[in-house]
């Protein structure tokens, strides 16, 4: 593998695995005490599935604003999207993905540049970064405050930018928001990290299910 290549990767779901949302969402109740229902999980779950953050500039404000507007069962008990975000910082069981240490660790040992490009506040990211041992293997973080939620080709044409005559590998779980967020990137090495088995008609270059069977693909580039 040359080192001219840089490796993106996606965090969540993707190096590190949450609990199921019902779980979760058990969890921030209790936090937040106010009564668990489904329709609390119908809620968030569809805020989070859904594309409501699309195309705007995103700041933790935005985010609040839109998750008052969406899960309307928070406001039933007195409670605000800032509420929810703090629950979430402090309620989430996660756990570092199977191979995730060994797969930065090949890519560093190789002089690949790795970074990161999530969906989420940085602050909380490099929280769980130092809480795994993993956030001196990334050369930069990109957060989406301050700029725009996955699938976004400016994002990616912004990144790129950072990095020039460099080709790029994007390693992310979401075919609608990390494999799409690849194909914006001319040659890049799209590899999916899938749960389970979906119809799919983006170029990917390997799929799998397991972060250990990636370097051996990689060693081939």
């Amino acid at each position: 593998m040359k080192n001219n290549f840089v490796a993106i990767f996606d965090l969540d779901y993707t190096l590190w695995n949450h609990v199921p949302i019902e779980e979760q969402s058990m969890r921030i109740t209790e936090y937040l005490q106010i009564p668990f229902s489904k329709e609390f999980v119908k809620q968030i779950s569809s805020f989070w599935e859904g594309h409501c953050l699309e195309g705007k500039k995103i700041s933790r404000e935005l985010v609040a604003s839109m998750i008052e507007k969406h899960i309307p069962y928070l406001r039933l008990y007195g409670r605000n999207g800032e509420d929810l975000l703090d629950s979430m910082r402090v309620t989430g069981k996660i756990s570092l993905n199977e191979g995730a240490f060994s797969l930065l660790s090949f890519l560093k040992n190789n002089g690949i540049t790795i970074i990161a490009c999530t969906d989420w506040f940085l602050e909380e990211q490099y929280e769980l970064m130092d809480r795994f041992g993993i956030r001196e293997f990334f050369d930069e973080v990109f957060s989406w405050e301050g700029t725009y939620q996955k699938p976004s080709k400016v994002r990616m044409e912004e990144i790129v930018s950072k990095f020039p005559g460099k080709r790029f590998i994007y390693i992310g779980d979401s075919l609608s928001r990390d494999m799409l967020s690849a194909s914006y990137i001319e040659g890049c090495v799209p590899i999916w990290y899938r749960k389970e088995a979906k119809e799919n008609s983006l170029p990917i270059h390997y799929d799998t299910d397991d972060l250990n069977t990636i370097i051996p693909v990689l060693e081939e580039l």
